[in-house]
């Protein structure tokens, strides 16, 4: 009503998706939602064990919960995936389940677990993949520089190998946290390149 924008971070669950899509048809060009590569690609079923590295704020959910959320983003009620990354030490996490602290990292995985279950999977394009991972999130937060290769844009970009096929490891983590979600699984797509303003900051 008075014109602000609501952007609601890090959906999990079926009904927060089902509240996301009738907020945007009340409220048209007002209401952003993102969701995280963790609750795209995994559930509880996923962490029967209880392992201390799957622990995170939203915990994973129930599947039905999962595919809703995956729904969610393939069909647009969600605009955006964003990486959580929340790093903590191994001597955290190995504290187990109960006293270990809530959050994983993500940005090494988060390109290869969303092109791997999106694109690879032929649930969305590279395209859609792109929007989600870059223009809409420059678009929400209004970075006019960011979020597409064009002139007079800031130099942001990642070069990836989308046809590299990998493990994702512990020990290869180049972040000093190792607690990722996604240790020992097989992944597609491999980043060569990092470039941020224009400078090459990493490279594989």
């Amino acid at each position: 009503m008075i014109g602000a924008r609501a952007h609601f971070t890090h959906i999990s669950t079926r009904k927060s998706v089902e509240a996301i899509r009738m907020l945007k048809r009340l409220y048209p060009g007002f209401i952003t939602a993102d969701t995280t590569p963790h609750h795209l690609r995994l559930s509880e079923d996923d962490n029967l064990l209880l392992d201390p590295n799957l622990k995170m704020h939203p915990p994973l959910r129930p599947e039905d919960d999962r595919i809703a959320v995956e729904r969610g983003v393939i069909f647009g009620t969600i605009d955006a995936i964003a990486s959580d990354h929340a790093p903590h030490s191994v001597e955290e996490k190995e504290l187990g389940f109960m006293k270990a602290p809530f959050g994983v990292i993500g940005f090494e995985t988060m390109l290869p677990i969303v092109f791997t279950h999106l694109v690879k999977q032929h649930r969305t394009s590279m395209l859609d993949m792109v929007k989600l991972l870059c223009a809409n999130p420059a678009k929400i937060l209004r970075l006019e520089e960011g979020g597409a290769i064009q002139e007079g844009r800031r130099a942001d970009i990642t070069i990836f190998d989308p046809d590299k096929r990998w493990t994702v490891k512990q020990s290869e983590f180049v972040s000093m946290s190792k607690n990722s979600a996604f240790i020992d699984k097989e992944v597609w797509g491999w980043v060569r390149v990092t470039v941020s303003k224009g400078e090459i900051v990493y490279e594989a």
